[in-house]
């Protein structure tokens, strides 16, 4: 598992080079937030196709990453095409003034490809450890990672439907599934890679594939998701309000009072 885990290693450090030569080109950080899906599309694909054996769970798993990451690959396309860079983005280039595309690759760049890896050690174990059988009870995390998968996929639907109506300009989504936390599209994709990760440490008896759920939802909630969304709607009165009724990601069927 080593060797495929540097194998994967030297493939996703190489991958983020070439976004990161694409976005100078395209004078566009965001370029990193594109490439993110797709990433773990030629991760699953290298494992599967490189590694002997031809198991259910491997197949599963890399099934299940390339429908996520194809949906959030064209997803964050279309959200970004025309637009200008992504304002966090935008915040970390006013803010290094000096050697700013060498800050650029370091901090975001090589960074995510460190992200990267770790989420897929759940890719990584699914590929080269699984010898038994396919336990029934697996199917239950399975389904949890179609739930998890249509969940985002429909939380982002719903938003981009919200913010392509001109009468919602400058209002808060509180729509759908919006109406029952803030951030459900995190929610899902948290729910996935936790899936993930549980159906393969279930079926292999390897908790390494737990890596990619815990890092996933620490990322989510403590470093590039919700912190950097919520930072930019401080101060805003009806996004307080939304805040003060709504949870942040885990849906919260009996909303509180005020919004």
């Amino acid at each position: 598992m080593i060797s495929l885990y540097a194998a994967v290693s030297v493939i996703i450090f190489f991958y983020f080079v070439l976004l990161f030569a694409w976005a100078i080109q395209a004078n566009n950080f965001a370029v990193a937030d594109i490439g993110w899906g797709s990433g773990f599309i030629i991760t699953a694909l290298y494992c599967t196709l490189s590694t002997p054996g031809d198991s259910l769970l491997e197949w599963l798993v890399t099934c299940l990453v390339i429908a996520w990451g194809s949906r959030l690959t064209l997803h964050i396309y279309l959200r970004n095409k025309g637009q200008p860079e992504d304002f966090r983005y935008r915040k970390f280039r006013n803010k290094w003034k000096r050697f700013t595309n060498l800050q650029a690759f370091v901090k975001l760049y090589l960074s995510q490809a460190l992200v990267m890896i770790l989420v897929s050690s759940s890719i990584v174990v699914a590929a080269n450890s699984y010898k038994g059988e396919f336990a029934w009870y697996s199917w239950f995390f399975v389904i949890a990672a179609i739930v998890g998968f249509l969940y985002e996929s429909v939380s982002d639907f719903q938003l981009r439907r919200f913010k392509k109506n001109s009468d919602n300009r400058g209002k808060i989504m509180n729509q759908g599934l919006w109406h029952y936390s803030r951030h459900p599209n995190y929610f899902g994709e948290i729910v996935f890679w936790w899936s993930i990760s549980l159906l393969v440490t279930v079926s292999t008896g390897q908790p390494a594939a737990l890596i990619s759920g815990l890092t996933m939802n620490l990322l989510i909630v403590f470093v590039s998701g919700t912190p950097m969304l919520e930072e930019k709607y401080q101060g805003n009165a009806a996004y307080l309000a939304y805040q003060r009724s709504t949870n942040s990601i885990v849906p919260r069927l009996f909303k509180r009072s005020g919004i």
